[in-house]
């Protein structure tokens, strides 16, 4: 995202296939920061660790999963409404648990579905 049009919201689908047997409490963010090619920060979990972490967002009730399951959203990031607050972010995500054996023979493109046709909403303000 160019520094321009950081203030503004956008938007994004995701796809997170289940490698093994677990259980999703929640999504993790953080940012990779590419300063004009003289330097690069990452606070990417499988990064060399900052002063920066990931912003963790806990689901309000857990989602079992088995290998090949997969949690597809819709995800929304907004400046917050509090003009003092710069840093603040508002996170919407809209997202389904597909479980392998309902994703064979069609497809779990999260492009192809609306936001309001998601069996789950979670809404989370970050600092």
């Amino acid at each position: 995202v160019l520094l321009g049009v950081l203030g503004e919201p956008m938007a994004g689908t995701v796809e997170l296939v289940a490698e093994k047997d677990c259980v999703a409490h929640g999504l993790c963010l953080w940012f990779d920061v590419d300063f004009y090619g003289r330097a690069f920060l990452s606070t990417s979990p499988s990064s060399t660790k900052t002063h920066w972490y990931q912003t963790v967002l806990m689901f309000e009730a857990p989602h079992a999963m088995r290998a090949g399951d997969a949690l597809v959203a819709n995800v929304e990031l907004e400046p917050g409404s509090d003009p003092g607050a710069k840093r603040q972010l508002n996170v919407y995500a809209n997202y389904d648990v597909v479980t392998a054996e309902n994703a064979r023979g069609k497809a779990r493109d999260a492009d192809e579905t609306l936001p309001d046709d998601r069996e789950h909403f979670a809404q989370w303000t970050v600092q």
